[in-house]
């Protein structure tokens, strides 16, 4: 367990009480909870962490661009977009690539 994670312990022990009652406050099970401060919060999906570090009123911006966790994987429901060129707003015209 990692300074961040012993951080996030005392926190939730601080305002929840324990980790059961934080866990039904944020939706995520105890056990996801137990295992996130044990193997660390890297080790979790953006799925889990994100929730708990909001609930606990960390920067998530931080987090994530300090790369703690990875954001984005596979699975995600994003999509790359490709730009191509600009087009005027207002009057309509031929797009320019």
């Amino acid at each position: 367990m990692g300074k961040l994670e012993d951080q996030i312990r005392d926190r939730i022990e601080l305002i929840y009480g324990s980790i059961p009652k934080f866990s039904d406050e944020v939706g995520i099970p105890a056990q996801t909870i137990y295992g996130l401060l044990k193997r660390g919060i890297n080790a979790g999906t953006a799925s889990t962490v994100l929730p708990v570090i909001a609930k606990l009123g960390y920067d998530l911006n931080w987090i994530v661009k300090n790369r703690l966790i990875d954001a984005g994987n596979d699975s995600s429901d994003f999509v790359d977009v490709p730009l191509y060129g600009s087009i005027a707003a207002g009057t309509p015209i031929e797009m320019v690539e």
